[in-house]
């Protein structure tokens, strides 16, 4: 699906492109993000669900273009890229669980179908896309504790292993003022996932005893977002 969704992307600007000036618009446009959200479903080697955890995210920012045709009187299509910028998980994210990353950023590219239904500038714009790029804000990390007065000791890592992008949809509605101001409210989901390779061991030195954990997984993120963008249009 995301060859499909990115030769689209590129079929509609380079058709764009093709009519030349005088045809079609540019919209350039700040988002503000009031409420967002981010579930994370983790599972391990053999494709099991071992862990789902969900928690808010503060209120962050995005910056997004989009090119934009005439196909009927009512209707137009175009393309689209937009960028979110890291936004920090609401609270305390280290007691959520694991499965939640401290900050989330992403960018989506996307195809665009606008309806004009009455011409006083009211529109309704839906938004497919793929995520090409996105950062749940994972580091490798290790660490390693010293024998303790019964002679256990710990130590386990984390290792980043791959980022996958994800399906993108929205849906918006909002009003374009005659004099080229366009002001929306918005609501998106992000997709993506990521794999790890993880390890750890703890160790008696007075019975010589070890306990081994080792072996791969991947966290399915979906990251929700509901809020208001402010923008200019520039006719071509």
């Amino acid at each position: 699906m995301r060859k499909y969704l990115l030769a689209l992307f590129v079929i509609i600007l380079t058709s764009g492109a093709a009519f030349g000036s005088g045809y079609g618009e540019i919209n350039v446009k700040l988002g503000l993000d009031l409420i967002s959200a981010l579930d994370s479903n983790e599972k391990n080697a053999q494709g099991v669900d071992s862990e789902f955890v969900s928690a808010s995210y503060k209120t962050g920012f995005s910056i997004s273009g989009e090119y934009l045709c005439p196909v009927l009187n009512t209707l137009k299509l175009g393309a689209g890229i937009e960028y979110l910028f890291p936004r920090k998980a609401d609270g305390n994210w280290k007691n959520y669980a694991i499965g939640i990353p401290e900050e989330y950023s992403g960018m989506p590219v996307y195809i665009v179908l606008q309806i004009n239904p009455i011409e006083d500038g009211f529109f309704i714009k839906g938004s497919l896309g793929y995520v090409v790029f996105f950062d749940r804000g994972d580091t490798n990390w290790s660490m390693r504790t010293e024998p303790d007065g019964a002679g256990n000791s710990y130590e386990a890592y984390m290792e980043v292993l791959d980022k996958k992008g994800g399906v993108y949809y929205g849906l918006a509605m909002g009003h374009e003022f005659g004099f080229g101001l366009i002001i929306e409210a918005s609501i998106d989901c992000y997709n993506g996932s990521s794999e790890y390779r993880y390890g750890s061991n703890s160790y008696n030195y007075d019975t010589m005893v070890s306990q081994n954990d080792f072996g791969k997984y991947t966290k399915d993120t979906s990251f929700y977002k509901a809020g208001i963008k402010v923008g200019y249009k520039v006719k071509l």
